[in-house]
């Protein structure tokens, strides 16, 4: 499967380039402010150090690409007998997806307040930011929880490049910008995450990269189902997937063409 550039060169048509997007989603971004004071413009990617990109792609930082990226409630709240789940980064590693088993919960109160700040939506990205760090997480779901301190919140302005977001920020390129800080207990600033580097390819290839991922990643948890409960061998295969959707110009052309 050739890349959108080569499509659209072989039906001798023009197409949505990566920048164009960008463009688009920039554009969407300012005019979907709600903020106080006046509009900032995020900041552009530093590409320095950084692969080339396929024919039709561009570069591009977290903040371009997000209405917000904030953290959850940085106190400790009171909790409840039940209410409104919250989530910690356990509920990000305690398997696929986000787990709503072994939750505290808050109130309705407390959630209404926690929201002002980190309001969380289905196709929202959460990325835990202490302890166990840069597991991402999309959500899939319209239960209402609050999230705690360690938990981030990236918002995309473009919902429907949620998934393509999601494999991203999972890909070992992305993840070693994610650099912690601190002594003790680390951390990922939120100032650095704004700052990561995401590869944003046009919208239909997009598309195409994320259905190949999945095929992939669903092969590599058969496969590891039938060798065994080896998680470092599980890890290892579905980082070598994503090191091939996302590692630069030759493995992305090779992820796109399959």
């Amino acid at each position: 499967m050739p890349t959108e550039a080569d499509l659209a060169r072989r039906e001798g048509r023009d197409y949505e380039t990566g920048a164009q997007l960008l463009q688009r989603i920039l554009a969407e971004r300012r005019k979907a402010w709600t903020g106080k004071g006046k509009y900032k413009e995020p900041e552009p990617p530093d590409t320095t150090g950084l692969p080339e990109l396929p024919e039709g792609w561009c570069w591009a930082s977290v903040g371009q690409l997000s209405t917000k990226v904030v953290d959850g409630v940085h106190k400790k709240p009171t909790y409840v007998p039940s209410g409104i789940p919250f989530v910690t980064v356990r509920n990000l590693t305690a398997g696929a997806g986000i787990s709503l088993e072994r939750l505290h919960y808050v109130t309705e109160a407390d959630h209404a307040e926690f929201s002002k700040r980190t309001n969380v939506e289905r196709g929202d990205i959460l990325i835990s930011k202490d302890g166990t760090l840069g597991v991402v997480r999309i959500v899939d779901t319209d239960v209402a929880f609050s999230v705690f301190v360690s938990v981030a919140l990236v918002k995309p302005v473009c919902r429907a490049m949620g998934m393509f977001l999601l494999h991203a920020l999972s890909a070992p390129q992305v993840q070693l910008q994610m650099v912690p800080k601190g002594s003790g207990l680390q951390h990922i600033h939120l100032e650095d995450l704004r700052a990561d580097c995401i590869p944003v390819a046009p919208m239909e290839e997009q598309h195409r990269i994320v259905a190949e991922v999945e095929r992939r990643l669903s092969i590599a948890d058969r496969l590891m189902a039938n060798l065994g409960d080896d998680l470092g061998r599980a890890g290892r295969m579905r980082q070598a997937v994503l090191l091939g959707a996302f590692g630069g110009r030759a493995s992305l052309a090779s992820a796109s063409t399959g």
